[in-house]
């Protein structure tokens, strides 16, 4: 009787998921939470894709999604996302656990800098590409819990009157690792260019961050980019002077 009664479960599990691989996206839009609006659904709700998804006012452009069947069994939601744009891609893993824990996995992507970008905050007067090869991440509460990877900032400049001002290329690696007061902390070092950096990158739990280091220019720095270092203070004895910038969300 208990083997019939498990064979019983697994047939009306294995019905169940049938159902829902085969409910189509369009059942989607109603679904979603306050602010979060999927235009143009197509495929199902299993395997699936938005013409654009907007969230907290952020356009992402097309998003596909592949859900993953397993984790359902233990009151988790799993997917593969591609997200797609003219001036980003990004894909990944992504599960939502109950609590509101989010974690990524294998996060990979490349975005543009600038006006329309996926990176709204950026002043829109700095341009330059971002490689992310992120191999995991936990967000919890709006808080960065856990990373692991790095994230380049390639040919960064900023737009003037008189042109581009270069301002270098930098990367910010992440070990998986904590500081004393258990903020998720990452290495910030330039890649070549007109400025000298280096730093660390502490992600808070306010949510927030506090980003301190060094910085000299180098001899291709412009005039007025040495100018702009000038107004950090006295620089030491290799012609460093400390920087430091901190902020919550």
């Amino acid at each position: 009787m208990a083997s019939l009664r498990g064979l019983l479960a697994l047939a009306l599990l294995a019905f169940l998921l049938t159902l829902v691989a085969r409910l189509p996206a369009r059942w989607l839009p109603p679904l979603l939470p306050q602010g979060v609006v999927c235009i143009e659904p197509s495929g199902t709700l299993w395997r699936g894709a938005c013409a654009n998804f907007e969230a907290a006012g952020l356009r992402l452009g097309v998003v596909r999604w592949s859900l993953q069947p397993l984790p359902l069994l233990t009151g988790r939601a799993a997917a593969s996302l591609r997200i797609a744009q003219p001036l980003a891609t990004l894909e990944g893993e992504l599960t939502l656990s109950v609590g509101g824990r989010i974690e990524g996995r294998d996060w990979r992507g490349n975005l543009s800098l600038g006006a329309g970008g996926l990176l709204p905050a950026i002043p829109p007067d700095l341009e330059g590409r971002v490689a992310l090869a992120l191999d995991r991440w936990t967000l919890q509460e709006r808080a960065v819990r856990q990373l692991l990877g790095h994230i380049e900032i390639q040919e960064l400049r900023r737009r003037a009157a008189a042109g581009a001002m270069p301002l270098g290329s930098y990367e910010l690696s992440f070990a998986d690792e904590l500081d004393a007061a258990g903020n998720v902390v990452g290495r910030l070092e330039d890649r070549g260019g007109p400025l000298e950096v280096a730093g660390r990158l502490a992600l808070t739990a306010a949510p927030g961050y506090l980003l301190e280091g060094t910085v000299a220019p180098r001899p291709s720095a412009s005039p007025e980019l040495v100018r702009q270092i000038a107004f950090l203070g006295t620089p030491d004895a290799a012609g460093r002077r400390p920087f430091a910038q901190e902020a919550t969300f």
